[in-house]
Formats: C-alpha cells, sequence, structure tokens
C-alpha cells in the first residue's frame, strides 16, 4: 500500500572495533548512537545534536532484541558462517576513519562503554528520528580502529561484500 507509512529503516555496514575483546566479524547492534565529533559548544555540550536536544540516540529496545535473536539462532544454525559474536551496545560515528590508537583512546575516555567507531550511524538515526521511523543500525567489525585498519578494511571488504547479504536475510526471515 503506498499510503502505508515506513515503520523500520535498517542499516548495516562495517566499523573499527574499539577494544581488543572486540574482534573483526563481530556484530554489533546499535543501542545507542552518538556523533563522537558533533561540538556545538557553548550553546549545546558536546555531543549534543541541536535540532534533537540529545547527545545519544536510544534504538527502540524490542528491536534491539529482535535482531540479537534473529543474528544469534542463524549463527547457532550455522547459516552466518563468517560472522562471530553478536552483542549491543554504544557505537561512535565521526567523519574520519579512525586509524590511530591514540585517536580511538581518546574517543574511549570521552564515551565511556564504546563498542565501534565509524562514519554513518548516527547521522542514518538522527533522520531516522526526525521523520518518527524506527531504525536499527547493524555493523560489523572490520579493523581495530589502530594504525593496521586501512589494510585490515581493504582486505575484510572483498570478503564482507560476499557475506554480507546473509545478515540482512536472516532477519528479513523473522520479521
Amino acid at each position: 500500500d503506498k499510503n502505508k507509512p515506513l515503520e523500520l529503516l535498517i542499516f548495516t555496514g562495517v566499523a573499527g572495533a574499539s577494544s581488543i575483546e572486540i574482534k573483526q566479524w563481530d556484530v554489533i547492534i546499535g543501542s545507542e548512537l552518538v556523533q563522537h565529533d558533533m561540538d556545538a559548544q557553548p550553546i549545546f555540550p558536546k555531543f549534543v545534536i541541536p535540532p534533537l536536544n540529545k547527545h545519544k540516540l536510544k534504538t527502540n529496545t524490542s528491536l534491539t532484541e529482535w535482531s540479537i535473536k534473529a543474528i544469534k539462532e542463524s549463527l547457532n544454525k550455522g547459516r552466518l558462517k563468517k560472522f562471530k559474536r553478536v552483542e549491543s551496545g554504544l557505537i561512535a560515528t565521526g567523519d574520519k576513519f579512525i586509524n590511530d590508537k591514540k585517536i580511538l583512546a581518546e574517543l574511549c575516555s570521552e564515551i565511556p562503554d564504546l563498542k565501534a567507531v565509524e562514519m554513518e550511524g548516527a547521522a542514518f538515526a538522527q533522520v531516522a528520528e526526525q521523520e518518527k521511523i524506527s531504525w536499527l543500525v547493524i555493523r560489523v567489525i572490520s579493523d581495530s580502529a589502530d594504525e593496521s585498519a586501512p589494510q585490515s578494511f581493504n582486505e575484510f571488504l572483498k570478503d564482507y561484500e560476499n557475506h554480507s547479504w546473509y545478515l540482512l536475510e536472516c532477519l528479513l526471515e523473522n520479521i
């Protein structure tokens, strides 16, 4: 029905890990997203997105739980062979590819409980929130956001493009 409103937007892609516990091919469901380079001080505190007056964008908890369950079931059935662990957590978005341990350490210090860094998720979530559409950001870890990140990222992408559809397929099958 062309008049039926859009109910859910799902955004997938890759991200850099924020700690050594998070490995390549782990899946992070963004329970919260923050724009780590948003700084409208002194008008707004650091990280606050002015049009929404929020520093963290939070997804619907039931959507997070649903997506984790669907992905874990597919993992247990052996359908997501390349993918590893799945968990939810805080993802930080910025306009730069993070490939420096010092910058990553500063972000982790400023943003406690950070799981991953990437370049689009919070902007996507902001637009979805402004349009009052439920959203979900799913990231697969491609690199360690350190000096080896550019090489790891490029190698990972070649493999990821052959497997990324399976992640979406397991969600679509469970809608």
